[in-house]
């Protein structure tokens, strides 16, 4: 928990910090050291997938807004998406290794591995999809139609439905 809270209370720093940033019309940059945290977290190769996954989760934006005195529901929105697409730009690679490495075979199963394997996944699709990169889109696509059980069928929806994609019509 500790480290989870840790991680959560420099998140939200940084990203008020870039909130303000935007809103005084500066430039938006995100300290390395933030981005190598996220790094060390995804390639540790955790026991716990779940607790993994949730380390490498973002404070949302409405938990964000709780430490406004004036909420600024587009600054937010910007300064959050930022840091998760520069984190996803500067370790594309270990995403889609930690995705590959956790895609299920075999049949679905209910046990606490499995479905900490399916969280880690979906959260590195999460990431990839920020990208707006085809091969990531065809992924989450392939991820789509192949819906082994409705934990993954619902992320990649999700994903597709929030990018604007060719992928999302179809």
């Amino acid at each position: 928990f500790n480290r989870w809270d840790a991680g959560q209370q420099l998140a939200v720093k940084i990203i008020l910090e870039l909130v303000k940033d935007h809103q005084e019309g500066k430039p938006l940059l995100l300290d390395n050291l933030f981005i190598d945290a996220f790094r060390k977290t995804l390639e540790s190769g955790m026991d716990d997938k779940a607790f993994q996954a949730f380390a490498l989760s973002l404070p949302g934006e409405t938990y964000l807004a709780d430490f406004m005195t004036v909420i600024d529901p587009d600054a937010i929105h910007k300064a959050r998406t930022f840091v998760q697409q520069v984190i996803a730009a500067s370790m594309k690679d270990s995403f889609l290794a930690v995705y590959r490495a956790n895609a299920g075979s075999g049949p679905y199963r209910v046990d606490e591995a499995a479905m900490g394997r399916r969280s880690l996944k979906n959260t590195c699709l999460g990431y990839l999809m920020e990208l707006e990169d085809e091969d990531v889109r065809l992924l989450c696509r392939d991820q789509y139609r192949a819906g082994g059980n409705m934990t993954d069928v619902i992320s990649a929806l999700v994903n597709l439905a929030n990018s604007d994609c060719p992928e999302r019509e179809e």
